[in-house]
């Protein structure tokens, strides 16, 4: 690769081949996956470009905005490029640990899984939010964040757009039920607290206050992240519905009653330590590092914190 792009007088190609190198570099693409690598080399620029468009329109004109959004989605889809098949798949993993997490857990199995540019998911994601913010096309954004969930299904922010849809158009229930499912493979401190603060407050509007006073609490157990708004909301529900706070310990117990994953489920950290044996199998000391210091992050042990600290001293892979 490095000799084609030494060669090459075309600055396009040059580009494709440092996109290309910087993926199978980064683990995010392999040799393997035809469809990652023509996008790595071509590029994603109609979709790229669509993103970059909209967000220039949409102070202005959020409807254009949406609309150019819109435009580049269908004509991505009706491409059939990503269309699901019995032998092929068409996923996005924002991460490699993602990808490993999804590959343990044997979804799509027997499928051959094509990778989906992250410009399609911007797309989506972007389209969601401008279409949120008109409060009418509340429905369509849902459409398009079921679709998210669909192309990304490890992606916690796919799973908190379509929630927060959900709620605009007044389904609690379903906005819960996806909250709940994010739970469920959430291992990142951040996006764990930011998936019990939105829960919460979905949980109190729906009438199930003490549960909801527990996803506030948790969500500050979890991460900083939200603590000083999820304090605020905490004290306003408290103040409210008359309840007392929750010692510490009981936060756990309400949760599962109530039938809330108290994240990371013990499955999730299984796998996680999984993915991360297969990193450094393969001399994946980056992907390694970036596993372990999340692991560490919920199952503290000095041991490992002085691997953690050995595989920072390996070279990158």
């Amino acid at each position: 690769m490095l000799a084609v792009q030494g060669a090459t007088g075309d600055p396009l190609v040059y580009q494709g081949c440092t996109r290309l190198m910087t993926a199978l570099t980064q683990g995010s693409v392999a040799l393997g996956e035809r469809e990652a690598v023509c996008a790595c080399l071509v590029g994603e620029s109609p979709l790229a470009e669509a993103v970059a468009r909209a967000r220039a329109a949409a102070p202005a004109d959020p409807q254009r905005a949406a609309d150019i959004l819109a435009e580049a989605i269908a004509a991505a889809e009706s491409s059939g490029r990503f269309t699901d098949t019995g032998e092929a798949v068409h996923r996005f993993f924002d991460s490699y640990a993602a990808r490993l997490a999804y590959n343990l857990r044997g979804l799509d199995e027997g499928c051959e899984v094509e990778l989906v540019p992250p410009a399609l998911l911007l797309c989506y994601l972007d389209a969601i939010n401008l279409l949120d913010e008109s409060f009418s096309q509340s429905e369509a954004a849902m459409v398009y964040g079921q679709r998210c969930i669909e192309l990304a299904p490890t992606f916690s922010l796919a799973y908190r757009r379509c929630a927060r849809a959900s709620m605009l158009v007044g389904d609690l229930e379903s906005a819960a039920d996806l909250l709940v499912r994010c739970l469920a493979f959430s291992t990142a401190s951040d996006e764990i607290a930011m998936a019990y603060y939105q829960l919460a407050y979905v949980e109190w509007k729906a009438g199930r206050a003490r549960e909801g006073l527990a996803c506030y609490c948790k969500s500050i157990m979890a991460s900083p992240v939200y603590a000083p708004q999820a304090s605020v909301e905490l004290h306003e529900l408290i103040r409210e519905e008359g309840l007392d706070l929750l010692p510490r310990e009981q936060v756990d117990d309400v949760l599962d009653a109530a039938g809330i994953p108290v994240a990371p489920v013990d499955d999730r950290l299984v796998e996680l330590w999984d993915a991360l044996r297969a990193a450094v199998d393969a001399n994946l000391f980056a992907v390694g590092r970036s596993l372990l210091a999340t692991y560490l992050q919920h199952r503290p042990d000095d041991a490992l914190a002085s691997v953690l600290r050995s595989l920072s001293s390996r070279p990158r892979a």
